[in-house]
């Protein structure tokens, strides 16, 4: 039996798919296939639904692929920890709380942000970001490798960043 892998999910990969519309794909991967168990920060939820970010993703279809999927809403366990690692000023309270979560339930935390992701690499927390959602939803076949690559485009368009490079290696991989 495939083990049970808990995604943190952090706000820059909600935004971003949320706004280049890759959220619906995302809330019907097959647990059958993947097992996933997404977990959500209250802090990064008052964070993407409350606070909003200048208009780029609409709250609401957050809030609804955060009901469709079964997104567990979770705080951090170690307050103490939360705190430690929200004094570095490179990262927000929610970005803490995120890496916290994860490290605590053995998760991978799903960001883009580059000084959450170091964080997280030292603190040896598995790692994924908006591209590993993408590519697992066309592992499962909720995306075509053609409509993946659009997606990524979009989310491009609407202010997410991803190096040239990396989309490169991206559109590669999926159009080989």
């Amino acid at each position: 039996m495939p083990r049970r892998m808990l995604l943190v999910l952090d706000a820059g990969p909600l935004i971003a798919l949320a706004a280049g519309g890759g959220l619906e794909a995302l809330a019907r991967l097959d647990a059958s296939f993947l097992l996933p168990a997404f977990l959500l920060p209250e802090a990064v939820a008052e964070e993407v639904l409350v606070q909003g970010h200048l208009g780029l993703a609409d709250p609401g279809r957050i809030e609804a692929f955060l009901t469709k999927a079964g997104v567990v809403r979770v705080r951090p366990k170690d307050s103490g920890l939360v705190d430690r690692v929200a004094a570095n000023p490179r990262l927000s309270r929610a970005d803490a709380a995120a890496l916290v979560v994860a490290h605590e339930r053995g998760g991978r935390l799903v960001a883009d942000d580059r000084s959450l992701r170091a964080a997280a690499r030292a603190m040896g927390v598995s790692l994924g970001g908006s591209l590993f959602l993408v590519f697992s939803a066309v592992e499962q076949g909720l995306l075509s490798r053609d409509g993946a690559v659009d997606l990524v485009r979009r989310m491009i368009t609407t202010g997410w960043y991803c190096s040239p490079t990396l989309f490169d290696a991206f559109q590669e991989r999926m159009l080989g």
